[in-house]
C-alpha cells in the first residue's frame, strides 16, 4: 500500500472514531526523523482530537517536524492554525498563544495572501490580544494602536466571507467593547440570524446604542431583548439586590415587592423623557456581562452595580502564596473615575479568576459615590439661579433661570424642551414647565468673551421643605443638566426684610418690556451665569417688604449699591496683592446710591452699575436698604470679563 492510500486511511480511522486502528496504521508508516510531512500532519490531527484528552505536546511537536521539513506545506500550516485556535497551551499562557497564532497567520498569509483560514485566523488571535490587554503592561499608544489592527482585521475576516461562530463573536465583542457604529454591523447581525441565535444580534445592537447615548432607539430593543434572553440573563435583569446600598436592602426586606416596584422610577436620571435611562443601562449591563462570560462571577457584579470599567489593565505583584517558580500572581485593575476593583489572576497562565483582591477592594463609601453612574450622565452641565420672593398674600415665590450654552447644544429651536424638578428622596414631588421664549423680538441669547448663553426663566410658588432641584433641557437628543440643594424659606409676615437678590443681563423699568420676566413695575433678563462683560452693565433686581412707615403713612428708604473686588484674606497671594497695591491706586469698583419714597411697605428695586472702566477679575455685589435708622443687605458674586 502506498504512502496516500496509507494516509487515507488512516484519516477515514480518525473520522470513524477507530482510534485503536489509527494508531497501529500511524506507527507502520511513521519512519522516525524520515517520516514525509504528510505523516506528521495526520499525527497531528490524531493527538489533538484523540479521547479522553488531546496530547498538545505531540501535537504541536509533529507540526513543528513536519513544518521544519517542508516551510511551505500549507497543510500543516494550517493545522498549526488550528491547534493555536484551539487554545494549545503548549506555551504556557493564554497571552503568548495568541501572539503565536497570529505570527502563524501571517506565515500563512505570506505565502497564500488571500487563505481565508489564515485571514480569520489573525483576526481572532488580534481580538484576543486587544480583549486582554490589560492583563499585560502594555503603553497606552500601543493598545490604541492594537484597536486599530485589530477592527481592520475582523472586518476584512468577515468581509472576506469567513462566518466562524469564533469570529463572529470576537466582531461582536469588539464592536461591544468600542461602541463602533458601522454599516456591517447590520450585517454582523444578520449573520447571528443565519445562525439561529437572535440574542446576540438583540444583545450587540442594545450595547452599543446605550454606550453612545442613543437612548430612544436602545428603548425599543430593551423588551425584545428580554424576550430573547436566557434564563439566567432574565432572572439576572429582576434581581435589584447586588445594586442596594445597606440601608436600601432594609427597606427592601421590609417590602420588596413596594420597593421594586419604584426603584428604577427613583433612579431615573432624566425626567423629560418617557423612559427611564437608568433601566436601560441597567439591561445593557447585564448583556454586556452576560457576552463576556461574566454572569454569576464577581466580575459580572461588579459590571452591573457599578457599570463598565474606564481603564482596565494587570499589574504584576509578588508571588504570596508559594506558587511554582516562575510563575508571577497579579491583579487585574478596572479603574472607575473615583476607585478601582482589583481581580486577583496569575500572569504566567492568564487566568481570570474573578475573584476580588482584598488588597485592591475599594472603601464603601468611595464605591457608592458613584454607583448610580450611568451613560446618561454622560450630559453637559448648565449654569443656574434660584431666588425666592413674597407674593402680596405671603406665600413664598421662586424666579429660576437657566442658562443653555450654545456651542454645545446649538441653536436652539421648536425641538428644545426644558423643564424644572423637585426631588425628595429620590422621588419628583413637583414639576413644571420652563417655557421657551418664541416673541421673534425678544432676544434670549447672551454673548460673553467666551462663550453665548440661552437664557430661559421662570416664576412659580415652591413647595416647602428642603429639596434636590433639577433643571433640564433636552434637544435633538442633546441632554444639559442643572442640579443644586435649597430650603425654601418663609418670610416673616410683619419684619421689615429683603428678598434674595437677582442679577440680570437687562432690566427696563417698564411693565411692558419684552425681556424674559416682568415683576414689579420691571422687565429683566435673570443671569442664570453671574458673568458680565464690562462692556455692559450689571443689572440688579430685589424687592424690600415692611419697610417701616412714617407718621404720614409713607415709607422713605435710601439704597446704596456698591461692586468691589473680591479680596481674599491670608495666604501668600494676599501678601502679594498687598505689596502690589501698596504703592499703586487700588480698583475702587462702581456704586450707586438712591434715595426713595414709597407709598406701601413694599418696594420693587431695580438698578444698574457701570463697569467698563474696572479691570477683570471677581467681584462682590453689596446691597444696603435704610428706612428709618434700620439696615439689610443681600450680596452676590459676580465675575466681569
Amino acid at each position: 500500500m502506498d504512502m496516500a492510500r496509507q494516509t487515507e486511511a488512516i484519516y477515514l480511522a480518525i473520522e470513524q472514531e477507530d482510534w485503536e486502528t489509527a494508531q497501529h496504521l500511524l506507527r507502520h508508516v511513521e519512519r522516525g526523523e524520515n517520516t514525509p510531512p504528510e505523516v506528521w500532519l495526520v499525527r497531528a490531527i490524531f493527538e489533538r482530537t484523540k479521547p479522553p484528552k488531546p496530547d498538545w505536546f505531540r501535537a504541536s511537536r509533529a507540526v513543528l517536524n513536519g513544518i521544519e521539513k517542508a516551510p511551505n506545506h500549507i497543510a500543516l500550516r494550517i493545522e498549526r492554525l488550528r491547534q493555536l485556535r484551539s487554545g494549545d497551551p503548549f506555551f504556557g499562557s493564554d497571552f503568548s498563544t495568541d501572539f503565536a497564532l497570529v505570527d502563524a497567520a501571517d506565515v500563512v498569509l505570506r505565502i497564500v495572501p488571500s487563505e481565508p483560514f489564515a485571514l480569520e485566523s489573525r483576526a481572532i488571535g488580534l481580538w484576543r490580544q486587544f480583549r486582554d490587554a490589560g492583563h499585560v503592561l502594555l503603553p497606552e499608544q500601543k493598545v490604541k494602536d492594537l484597536a486599530t489592527k485589530t477592527r481592520e482585521a475582523l472586518e476584512n475576516a468577515f468581509l472576506a466571507g469567513a462566518k466562524h461562530p469564533d469570529l463572529v463573536m470576537a466582531l461582536t465583542g469588539f464592536y461591544a467593547q468600542q461602541a463602533i457604529e458601522t454599516p456591517l454591523l447590520d450585517r454582523l447581525c444578520n449573520e447571528w440570524l443565519a445562525q439561529k441565535q437572535p440574542y446576540y444580534a438583540q444583545a450587540i445592537r442594545l450595547i452599543v446604542a446605550t454606550k453612545q447615548g442613543r437612548f430612544a432607539e436602545a428603548d425599543t430593543l430593551v423588551n425584545r431583548f428580554k424576550w430573547l434572553a436566557p434564563p439566567a440573563v432574565k432572572e439576572a435583569l429582576i434581581r435589584i439586590e447586588p445594586l442596594l446600598n445597606e440601608g436600601e436592602r432594609v427597606a427592601f426586606q421590609a417590602d420588596s415587592t413596594a420597593f421594586a416596584q419604584h426603584f428604577w422610577q427613583t433612579r431615573d436620571p432624566r425626567n423629560l423623557t418617557s423612559f427611564s435611562e437608568r433601566w436601560i443601562e441597567h439591561v445593557m449591563r447585564v448583556a454586556y456581562a452576560d457576552l463576556f462570560g461574566w454572569l454569576g462571577t464577581e466580575k459580572g457584579e461588579v459590571v452591573i452595580r457599578y457599570g463598565l470599567p474606564l481603564t482596565a489593565h494587570r499589574q504584576e505583584e509578588p508571588d504570596k502564596e508559594g506558587w511554582d517558580i516562575g510563575r508571577t500572581a497579579g491583579v487585574e485593575i478596572w479603574q472607575y473615575e473615583t476607585f478601582s476593583f482589583g481581580f486577583l489572576a496569575l500572569l504566567r497562565q492568564m487566568q481570570n479568576l474573578a475573584t476580588l483582591s482584598e488588597d485592591h477592594r475599594p472603601s464603601k463609601g468611595e464605591q457608592e459615590v458613584l454607583r448610580e453612574q450611568t451613560q446618561a450622565n454622560g450630559s453637559f452641565v448648565m449654569t443656574s439661579d434660584l431666588r425666592y420672593f413674597r407674593t402680596p398674600t405671603g406665600e413664598t415665590e421662586a424666579i429660576y433661570s437657566l442658562g443653555l450654552p450654545i456651542a454645545q447644544a446649538g441653536k436652539p429651536s421648536t425641538d428644545l424642551k426644558s423643564g424644572l424638578f423637585w426631588r425628595q428622596n429620590h422621588q419628583v414631588v413637583f414639576s413644571t414647565v420652563l417655557p421657551i421664549p418664541t416673541d421673534t423680538t425678544l432676544s434670549p441669547f447672551i454673548r460673553l468673551d467666551q462663550q453665548t448663553i440661552f437664557v430661559v426663566a421662570h416664576t412659580f410658588q415652591p413647595p416647602k421643605g428642603h429639596f434636590d432641584v433639577q433643571g433640564e433641557v433636552l434637544q435633538n437628543g442633546i441632554f444639559g443638566r442643572s442640579s443644586s440643594k435649597t430650603e425654601v424659606p418663609n418670610f416673616p409676615p410683619n419684619d421689615f426684610i429683603l428678598s434674595d437678590l437677582v442679577l440680570a443681563y437687562q432690566l427696563q423699568d417698564t411693565q411692558m418690556g419684552r425681556l424674559l420676566l416682568n415683576r414689579g413695575g420691571y422687565a429683566f433678563q435673570p443671569a442664570p451665569l453671574p458673568v458680565f462683560r464690562k462692556t455692559s452693565s450689571v443689572y440688579f433686581y430685589l424687592e424690600a417688604y415692611n419697610l417701616p412707615q412714617n407718621e404720614a403713612g409713607e415709607c422713605p428708604y435710601t439704597i446704596e449699591a456698591q461692586l468691589k473686588p473680591e479680596t481674599r484674606r491670608g495666604g501668600k497671594e494676599d501678601v502679594l496683592a498687598f505689596l502690589q497695591t501698596a504703592f499703586t491706586k487700588p480698583a475702587l469698583g462702581s456704586s450707586v446710591q438712591f434715595s426713595g419714597m414709597a407709598s406701601t411697605p413694599v418696594e420693587a428695586i431695580g438698578l444698574g452699575l457701570e463697569t467698563h472702566d474696572l479691570p477683570s477679575g471677581l467681584y462682590i455685589l453689596t446691597v444696603r436698604v435704610r428706612s428709618s435708622g434700620q439696615e439689610r443687605i443681600q450680596t452676590r458674586k459676580l465675575t466681569l470679563e
